[in-house]
Parts: structure tokens; C-alpha cells; sequence
């Protein structure tokens, strides 16, 4: 689902903000009721963006979910080899630390590099029809942001830069928040812990996040969406067959 569909501007979004704000508006100043809206706003949103990614990407939200259960595990026995510097961690917290490193880096290579791998392999040996279920692997969207982000958590807890989180709920939003899993920025766990588990929404925020939102989707209706053939025609051609008019107009472009 891109942001610019009118699928998601025109159902998806308006959805999900609705939906959100009757969830969590009209408790957030009840002290009873608070922690209970937040919590049910938090699994509103991982079920609609787990939905935004199954509807690109279908089974493969399993990445997704294999990572983030992962990471929250081993952020947890590190955590639980005790509360020092890095330099004093038992050899054990490193071992949890490797596991959530090696899986997610795992995860990466397999699908975003086997099949580049395989056709550098196939160059070399001259066999033009091997490793082909290789060369098929789908490259899950957004699969480099959402690793990175889940494992820079771990990363995180090991260097004592924040406690580990036992709510999964909590991290599993955190990871799969909709607005940023397929094309980032990575953020960090540590910059959003506090507002995971206590924030407010008003009228001034949702205007300033609407107006954002409004020029950033202006810049890629018209200006990338514009250039991009632009680019993509002077790409797919050989430097031999472009002017250098041509050539210099395909790169401003791009």
C-alpha cells in the first residue's frame, strides 16, 4: 500500500486515525481509565500496521514478527545478566546480544542478498540455469529498516543506553509502527520508550502532523512522481544511445 493510493489516503488512513482517536481522546485526562485507552490504542495500532504490511507483502509478515519476538527476548535475558556498564557484562549477555545480531543480519542477507550473490556465482561458473530458486527469492519491503530498528534496540540494552521492555505489546508497536516500516527513518527504542507507554493527542498536534503529512505528500505527487520517468528512461538506456543533453536531464531527475 503506498501513501499516495487512494486506498490509503482515502480509507486506510482516515480508518486508522478515527479508530485511534476514539480509542485514547476521550480517556486520556481520566486517570483510571488512561493507562487502559493507551494500551488498547497501542494494539490498534500494531493490528492495522501489521495489516498495512500483510497487504504488500502477504505471508511475509512473518519476518516481521520472527524478528520482533527475537529482539524482545533477547533484550530480556540481557537485561536480565544484570544492570552494568558494557565492559561488566557477563560473557552470556554478548551471546544473547549475538543471537539477536546474527538473526536479523540472518534475515537481511537471505532475502535482500542471496539472490545478488547467486547471480555473481552464475557469472563466474558460467551456469546460467543454476541456483534459480535463488535468484526468485521476493525481497520483503522495508526489510532493512525494520531490522536495523529492531536490533538497534538490543544493541541499546546491551550498551545500558535504556531497560529493556517487558511488554510486548509495547515493542511489537514500536517495530511495526505503519508510517515508518517500509521506508524508515530507523528510529531508535530509546527516543520513543516514554511516549510508547504515556503521550496525549490534541487539536494542535493532529493539524501539525495533517500539515506534514500534506507537503510531504505534495513533493511526491508532484515533483518525484513527475521526474521519475524522466530518470527511469535515461537509466534504462546505454550512455551510448543518450545525448549528453539527455543524459545530464535523466540524472537532475533522478
Amino acid at each position: 500500500m503506498v501513501f499516495s493510493s487512494l486506498v490509503f489516503l482515502f480509507l486506510y488512513l482516515p480508518v486508522v486515525v478515527a479508530g485511534y482517536g476514539v480509542l485514547v481522546y476521550p480517556f486520556q485526562d481520566h486517570p483510571r481509565w488512561r493507562p487502559h485507552a493507551l494500551r488498547a490504542g497501542n494494539l490498534f495500532l500494531l493490528l492495522t500496521s501489521l495489516l498495512f504490511y500483510f497487504w504488500g507483502e502477504g505471508y511475509l509478515v512473518w519476518i516481521l514478527l520472527a524478528s520482533t519476538g527475537i529482539d524482545f527476548i533477547s533484550g530480556q535475558l540481557i537485561d536480565r545478566c544484570g544492570w552494568v556498564e558494557p565492559e561488566r557484562r557477563p560473557t552470556r549477555a554478548r551471546w544473547f546480544l549475538a543471537l539477536s545480531i546474527c538473526s536479523n543480519l540472518a534475515f537481511l542477507g537471505y532475502f535482500k542478498y542471496m539472490g545478488f550473490g547467486v547471480e555473481i556465482l552464475r557469472d563466474l561458473t558460467g551456469t546460467p540455469d543454476a541456483f534459480a530458486s535463488f535468484r526468485a527469492i521476493a525481497l520483503p519491503l522495508g526489510i532493512s529498516f525494520y531490522t536495523f530498528q529492531s536490533m538497534s534496540y538490543t544493541i541499546d540494552v546491551y550498551r545500558g543506553n535504556t531497560r529493556s521492555t517487558r511488554n510486548l505489546l509495547d515493542f511489537a508497536c514500536y517495530v511495526s509502527m505503519f508510517p515508518q516500516l517500509v521506508a524508515g527513518p530507523i528510529v531508535r527504542y530509546v527516543d520513543v520508550a516514554k511516549e510508547l507507554v504515556d503521550r496525549r493527542i490534541g487539536l494542535d498536534d493532529f493539524v501539525y502532523g495533517f500539515r506534514r503529512f500534506l507537503i510531504g505528500l505534495a513533493k511526491k505527487v508532484l515533483i518525484a512522481n513527475v521526474m521519475a520517468p524522466l530518470a527511469d528512461y535515461a537509466f534504462a538506456h546505454a550512455t551510448t544511445d543518450l545525448s549528453t543533453a539527455m543524459a545530464w536531464l535523466g540524472v537532475a531527475a533522478y
